[in-house]
């Protein structure tokens, strides 16, 4: 097993300090802070960001996540949706051949939600959700999206992404929706349970269509992951 720090987003020297006095072997980075003005990563940049990672004797193992409007439209099958997918595949070869073995990534148009925060044990502020409050949200992107045409969307993604990461030799994984609900802001989350996972995965078997295993999402879900 490897040791790994991650939720950060800059690979700061303070950083990078910290997680080798902490004993950690891996650095996984979340949103990492690089530029993307043309909706895509530079193979320069993502080399530049794992030599700083090794320049402190760590390896950059992992990257989560692009900027939601790197493949909103992917998402949506908005008009820009080919587009974006040239970008999309642009940065995850890049990725790849930077030698950032994984990308990880979610099905979130809307991003994550969160309803107002609350106090918690000692008056610690944590966040929470509070589907009742969430439900009465306005939609998010105009209209009621239907299950069948988010799966429609995310079958043709993952069926021209998952052979350019084979090619590539780099696992893809996709973090559960989070909060695990059925629909917020009139889109649904489709991968809230088990069997959603497993229609992920049928889609296009592979190692590198995989399943991003946040144990905080997946403790959340209605299923018992444990059978």
């Amino acid at each position: 097993m490897r040791a790994g720090f991650g939720q950060f987003n800059s690979a700061s020297p303070e950083y990078l300090k910290f997680a080798k006095q902490f004993g950690a072997t891996d650095i996984l980075l979340n949103h990492a802070d690089l530029p993307g003005a043309n909706g895509r990563w530079e193979l320069q940049d993502l080399v530049k960001l794992r030599l700083m990672v090794e320049s402190h004797g760590l390896k950059l193992s992992a990257l989560e996540n692009v900027p939601t409007n790197f493949y909103d439209h992917v998402m949506l099958n908005g008009p820009k949706r080919d587009e974006q997918i040239e970008n999309m595949i642009y940065t995850i070869r890049n990725i790849a051949r930077a030698g950032i073995p994984i990308f990880g990534y979610d099905w979130l148009p809307s991003e994550v939600w969160r309803t107002e925060p609350k106090l918690i044990r000692g008056g610690a502020v944590a966040t929470a959700f509070d589907d009742s409050v969430a439900q009465k949200m306005p939609l998010t992107h105009g209209r009621e999206y239907t299950e069948e045409e988010m799966w429609e969307y995310m079958e043709y993604w993952i069926k021209i992404i998952t052979p350019i990461a084979e090619e590539e030799g780099i696992r893809l994984g996709i973090h559960p929706c989070d909060p695990p609900v059925p629909k917020l802001g009139g889109v649904p989350m489709l991968l809230r349970s088990f069997d959603s996972y497993k229609r992920l995965i049928e889609i296009y078997p592979s190692d590198s269509n995989a399943i991003e295993f946040c144990q905080g999402t997946f403790s959340e879900m209605n299923d018992d992951i444990y059978e």
